[in-house]
Formats: C-alpha cells, sequence, structure tokens
C-alpha cells in the first residue's frame, strides 16, 4: 500500500491539537479541530499506508527504562505505542469507516508488557470508548476487520466481546474471537476484568450461545471445561446443557486429545458429567483412532494415571485393544500385551498374541514372550493356534530371544498321555 501523499499534514494536526501528548483517558474530550484541520487531517488518515512512515522523532529520545507489565520498557515505546494507537483513535473520531479503523489499529504497536500494564489497560479502554461511540454499524465492520487481523485480539480482547455484547451483534464463529471471549470470560470469574480495560462486559450476557459456539470450533478442553464449569456454578449456563457441551467437546478432540485431556476426564466423572464407563470407551476410542505413537501414549497415560484404570478393566477391554496392539506399537505392546495374555479367557488368547507378536523391537518381543511363558498352558486347540507365529519369528540372530520362544514351546508341549487302567 502506498503512502498517502496528506499524511504529513494530518499527522502535523494530530500534534496541533494537542493529541500526540494527550491522556487517553481523555479520549472522548479532545479537540478535532476546525472544519479545514478535520478535512485535512481525515484525507491524509483515511487511506494508504502510515505503519511505516511515522515521524522519526515520534519515539523521543529518552532511552531510559521504566517498569511495565512486570518488565522493564523503554521509555520511547512507551511513548510510540501510546502516539500510534491515540493517532487511530483520532482517526477514528474523525469519521474513517469501521474496517480502516480496525485495519489502522492492527498497524498500531502495543508492546507486549503494556498490553499487561496500567498503561495498556487505560488504552484498551479508550479504544472501547472510540469505538463503541460510532454506532453498531461501524461496530460489525470494525468487529468483522478486526478479526481477520492476525493476533489482533491479543491487544483487545475485551472490545471484540464487548462490541458484540453492547450492540447484540452475532456470535462471531471465528476461532480469534471465541479466543477472546474465553480469556474475558475467565477474567470476570477471576474478579480480574476490572483492571484490563476496554468495553464493559458481562459473564453471563449469551453464555450459552458462546459456550456452544466455542465448543463447535473445538476450543481446548483444559482452558474451556473449567469456563464451563463456572458458568453452571453461577446459573449462566444449566447442568444438563454443560453435561452435554461437555460430551461433545471431548468427543470432538478423541483424534487429537491435549495432554491434560485424562485429568478433564477425571474431573467430569468425580463431577457427576461422566460415567467411567465412558470414559473408558472415549480412551478405547482414541487409541483406536490414534495414528501416532504418541497420541497412544497420551491416552495410555490418561488412562491408567487419571483415569487409574485396574488390569479388569484392560482385560474387558480385549476385544476394542487388539486392533490397537496390531499397530505394533512398542509402548502399547510392553504396556498391554502382559495384562491380556495374563487375563483373557482361551478363546480370546490367539488373536491377542498374533496381534502382540507384532512388537517391532526385541525388547517388546521378550515382553511377549515372557507373559506368555507365564500363563498356564491353555487348551490344545490354542496352542495349535499361536504356535505358528512362535515359529515364523525371526530368532536366528538372537539367543536371548530364541531362548524365551523355546521356553513358551517347551511349555505349552504337549502333555503326556496318561496310561489308562486295565480292564
Amino acid at each position: 500500500m502506498t503512502t498517502n501523499p496528506h499524511l504529513d499534514d494530518a499527522l502535523a494536526v494530530f500534534a496541533e491539537l494537542g493529541w500526540a501528548d494527550a491522556d487517553p483517558g481523555d479520549v472522548l474530550e479532545l479537540p478535532l479541530g476546525t472544519p479545514e484541520q478535520r478535512r485535512a487531517a481525515l484525507a491524509g488518515l483515511g487511506t494508504g499506508d502510515w505503519e511505516s512512515h511515522r515521524p522519526r522523532d515520534w519515539a523521543g529520545h529518552d532511552t531510559s527504562f521504566v517498569e511495565m507489565g512486570g518488565r522493564r520498557v523503554q521509555a520511547q515505546v512507551v511513548l510510540r505505542d501510546c502516539r500510534e494507537t491515540m493517532l487511530v483513535l483520532f482517526a477514528v473520531r474523525l469519521g474513517v469507516d469501521g474496517r480502516r479503523a480496525a485495519k489502522m489499529l492492527a498497524g498500531a504497536s502495543l508492546d507486549f508488557a503494556l498490553r499487561r500494564g496500567p498503561l495498556g489497560d487505560t488504552l484498551r479502554s479508550a479504544v472501547g470508548a472510540v469505538v463503541e461511540q460510532r454506532g453498531p454499524q461501524f461496530a460489525q465492520a470494525f468487529l468483522t476487520r478486526a478479526l481477520a487481523e492476525e493476533s489482533w485480539w491479543w491487544s483487545y480482547p475485551t472490545v471484540l466481546v464487548g462490541l458484540v455484547g453492547r450492540w447484540g451483534l452475532a456470535v462471531p464463529r471465528r476461532l480469534s474471537y471465541l479466543e477472546a471471549w474465553l480469556v474475558t470470560v475467565t477474567e470476570v470469574m477471576s474478579g480480574r476484568l476490572g483492571e484490563r480495560g476496554g468495553l464493559a462486559v458481562s459473564g453471563a450476557d449469551r453464555f450459552t450461545e458462546h459456550m456452544h459456539a466455542a465448543v463447535a470450533a473445538r476450543l481446548g478442553a483444559d482452558a474451556l471445561v473449567p469456563v464451563m464449569v463456572g458458568g453452571v456454578e453461577r446459573g449462566w449456563l444449566a447442568r444438563d446443557e454443560a453435561v452435554d457441551l461437555f460430551s461433545r467437546l471431548v468427543t470432538a478432540q478423541v483424534s487429537r486429545p491435549e495432554p491434560t485431556l485424562g485429568k478433564v476426564l477425571a474431573d467430569a466423572i468425580a463431577r457427576g458429567w461422566l460415567e467411567r464407563d465412558a470414559a473408558a470407551d472415549l480412551v478405547m476410542v482414541g487409541l483406536s483412532f490414534a495414528a501416532r505413537p504418541l497420541v497412544r501414549a497420551m491416552w495410555l497415560t490418561a488412562w491408567f494415571d487419571d483415569l487409574d484404570a485396574t488390569d479388569a478393566d484392560v482385560v474387558a477391554c480385549a476385544d476394542a485393544l487388539v486392533p490397537v496392539l496390531a499397530t505394533g506399537d512398542k509402548r502399547v505392546i510392553e504396556h498391554l500385551a502382559p495384562i491380556l495374555i495374563a487375563g483373557v479367557p482361551d478363546q480370546r488368547l490367539p488373536a491377542v498374541a498374533a496381534a502382540a507378536l507384532t512388537a517391532p523391537t526385541k525388547k517388546a518381543l521378550r515382553v511377549v514372550l515372557g507373559a506368555l511363558a507365564a500363563r498356564p498352558r491353555p487348551a490344545d486347540a490354542v496352542v495349535a493356534l499361536i504356535t505358528p507365529h512362535l515359529t515364523a519369528l525371526d530368532i536366528a540372530s538372537d539367543r536371548r530371544l530364541a531362548r524365551a520362544v523355546a521356553q513358551v514351546l517347551d511349555r505349552w508341549a504337549p502333555l503326556p498321555r496318561q496310561p489308562t487302567a486295565p480292564s
């Protein structure tokens, strides 16, 4: 985008009217100048690139550092960020449209430390007040363009959410807006929102509608579920609806679980939102759909560490776990095969053994063979089904593996026939 030829005139008016060094808290009372000044400023700010053509001395000459948001920030950065944001607000009050306002604000710097500090709170409140003043049509255009800007919402989440609530706008389904809502409502629940600046936001405002949109967008369960619980506790969300939303949320995340999903499931069981059997079913589906060893390992951790699965639980899921063993995942085989081999009835043992003997490493194979050797000899028909899988193993170059196979075959050798008593 080319530079607007009238930009310098607009910046001159901005400085002449005292906006460059004004307190952001006074943004609604600051002068807009004479009609001629307004026309000149709007002509320079309504179009074109301004971000890369700031005055050289805009940041000032103070090279000292100040504390902001728990960090040390150079005073020049603070001054620059304030002036850039105030310039955008000047343009909004002059009459630029909503799309232009959002695009300009995206180009204005706002250092991370300023976002977290009191000055950032003041700037957010100033942005919210100026944008709100322009009405619902401006707010809709502003919101639509703002959500198209990468990471824009990190600086102004309460502004976005506040505009939707203030003007009754449709809840955007974009992930960036829903993350802004999640951050905002979390701060409402914690009591910190009043410290963050922006527009006034009620956590209860269309909470259920927002929650449905967040679940549909598959926001992370570890962040969304605490908000869901808080909504039920405050009467913003019906418990039955929360249970249904929770079920949809975790079911949708089965193929791409988060490391904390096991804890989320365990907490839901304790809260009465999820039956233990239903949690086990989710684990089985997750293990079945998992395409990578890392994902299968996450499900195993969730099942055993968070949901406290017992050997009996594993054996009860034997049919579902055979295909999981057959993926040849060494961690799955080492963890589950010994439990299944020891616990399943004879009729299920051939399928379990055949799947477990696909183990890709010698260590995992020795674990499987040790479990087979430790199991009491199964029926002859079962031994006959498993033996070909044992003899097919490549053991010629590994004595330890050869001994392990021989041990199973020896222990499962046909029993000597008992002599019949003479008649």
